[in-house]
């Protein structure tokens, strides 16, 4: 048996497919099989595909979907990893396949999709979007990612397809529907843009109409159509998408043949939306108008306010309330607020700070238990916290790097409490997080959790303008106060107590840059923000939870 396979999708692909296929076999990966799903090709793409090694399946062409044809490829073959590209996809390099299948040494992951680049001869819009849209970093996948899973450059594992096979009813985003399914079923995604191939079109009107009126019907058949195209954004879009494309091509120096396309394109695209989300429900509350209004006010005050949050410390320096530049919340005299959990670790023998940063919390921690260990993937904080630890004369606390989401290099109960401030927002692998805190807790254990809040009215605001809510671009996720309580019931943990943090508000940026200047002014803005959470738990910027270990079952 193979160790993969390689299947290509292809009808009358004959102008690209025997490059496909040379570079496929060229890669530097042992044992894998290569099969060729064709459609009714006519045009010599059999002729090229038989004078390889590659095992030719067809079907008819009145069978044909996307789904069906992959799920005949994934069935001629017994290989426990399936890689797909497109027949006019060319991997970038020898090392594309492995690449592509290094991920599968995690058993929790599903699928793999790479990055895509333009051929040389792709429109300037298309290479824009692709060279924009897909970045350089591995990433595990979401609901509702901007760079989604593709099956024009991917690989999954056979498994997962023979528990969830591709739907071979869709005509289009069958890919897309399928990782939403394992992504629902728990497992990972990986964004791998060291597996890339140069996959791209150049369409015309006529072509992308067809495209993405079929792409607005898919969304609607996989349920992920949740209101229809208007005129009003339709006429929106084509003018503000057709001049956005205009200056691409003036400031790029194109031609002027792709300066007569721009507005074609997008009339084209927009109306394929528009026709094909007429079975949607309309959306009497879009109003293009107010919502271009609602996102610029949003983007101007988010500017404003993180500017401002960065000149904090510096404001703190230049006016001397202290000899290093520090947020001024560090200088405030009443910080029990600040370390509200200093009852819940008095006496511990041994705490586990996550995510401890520069070591604020374990410092605090080694004042009041025996032993502290702070664990980090940041270098730089570590060697802050270390500094800090030594600087007040506490032995007891060690910071080391290591991965939140890699089992915990602890024995079984090893720990009294553990400190998870702000960080399971950041993970993709909560589920084994929760796991591995239940672990190394002991029996009568205690996890301080916090994390931050989805619900908030200014939140709210920003998803009504369609613009990202959550509170920091590295979150993966954030929770309603049920949905944090769930969680933590899923890994093993009663909450015996929880409470709201601070009112959020729009102008934390500009209470910071206050705080630089009047202490007792912020002192004065901060203690609003407590007592106001009180009567708005809702309008709260996250909660604190206090949880109890659970015996573990099975």
């Amino acid at each position: 048996m193979a160790k993969a396979a390689v299947v290509i999708r292809a009808k009358n692909e004959a102008r690209m497919i025997g490059e496909t296929l040379k570079r496929v076999f060229a890669q530097h990966f042992d044992d894998f099989e290569v099969i060729v799903v064709d459609s009714g090709s006519t045009d010599g793409t059999l002729d090229l595909v038989r004078a390889t090694d590659a095992k030719l399946v067809e079907i008819k062409p009145e069978d044909f979907t996307y789904g069906r044809a992959l799920n005949v490829g994934v069935a001629a073959t017994n290989a426990p990893i399936v890689a797909f590209i497109s027949a006019h996809a060319w991997p970038m390099d020898k090392d594309w396949l492995a690449n592509l299948v290094a991920p599968f040494a995690d058993d929790q992951v599903a699928a793999v999709t790479g990055k895509p680049l333009p051929h040389l001869d792709c429109n300037p819009f298309d290479r824009r979007g692709l060279l924009r849209r897909y970045g350089t970093d591995m990433l595990y996948l979401h609901v509702g990612s901007s760079i989604t899973y593709s099956n024009a450059d991917a690989a999954i594992r056979r498994s997962d397809w023979e528990a969830e096979p591709f739907d071979e009813t869709l005509t289009y985003s069958e890919d897309i529907a399928w990782a939403n399914a394992r992504l629902a079923a728990g497992r990972r995604i990986v964004y791998q843009p060291y597996a890339a191939a140069y996959h791209s079109h150049n369409e015309t009107a006529a072509e992308l109409y067809r495209r993405f009126d079929a792409e607005a019907r898919a969304r609607v058949a996989i349920g992920q159509g949740t209101e229809r195209y208007r005129i009003s954004r339709l006429l929106w879009d084509t003018f503000a998408g057709a001049a956005y494309d205009k200056w691409t091509v003036i400031k790029n120096r194109e031609g002027w043949r792709w300066l007569k396309f721009a507005p074609v394109r997008r009339i084209a695209i927009n109306l394929g939306r528009y026709t094909g989300s007429r079975n949607m429900p309309k959306d009497n509350e879009y109003n293009p108008i107010a919502r271009i209004g609602l996102r610029a006010g949003i983007a101007v005050l988010q500017k404003f306010n993180y500017n401002l949050q960065r000149l904090a410390p510096y404001v703190v320096r230049a006016t001397r309330k202290h000899n290093k530049p520090i947020h001024p919340k560090h200088l405030l005299k009443n910080n029990e607020a600040h370390y509200w959990y200093g009852p819940y670790i008095q006496g511990a023998k041994r705490v586990l700070d996550l995510g401890c940063n520069q070591g604020m919390h374990a410092v605090y921690a080694a004042r009041h238990a025996e032993e502290v260990v702070g664990i980090d993937m940041d270098l730089q904080h570590l060697y802050v916290a270390n500094f800090n630890a030594r600087w007040e004369g506490h032995k007891n606390v060690t910071c080391m790097v290591y991965s939140a989401e890699k089992p915990l290099p602890f024995a079984d109960g090893s720990f009294d409490v553990v400190i998870a401030f702000d960080i399971i927002e950041h993970l993709v692998e909560r589920d084994l997080f929760l796991k591995e805190i239940h672990r190394v807790l002991t029996p009568e254990g205690t996890l301080l959790l916090s994390a931050p809040n989805s619900e908030t009215t200014f939140k709210k605001l920003k998803r009504a303008a369609g613009l990202w809510d959550y509170s920091d671009p590295t979150h993966v996720i954030e929770y309603t106060r049920a949905e944090l309580e769930d969680e933590c019931k899923r890994g093993g943990f009663t909450c015996t107590h929880i409470e709201p943090v601070v009112l959020d508000t729009p102008f934390f940026g500009f209470i910071d840059f206050l705080g630089g200047f009047s202490l007792p002014l912020y002192e004065r803005f901060d203690r609003y923000k407590r007592e106001a959470v009180i009567d708005k738990p809702l309008e709260s910027s996250g909660y604190r939870l206090v949880l109890k270990r659970e015996a573990a079952t099975g």
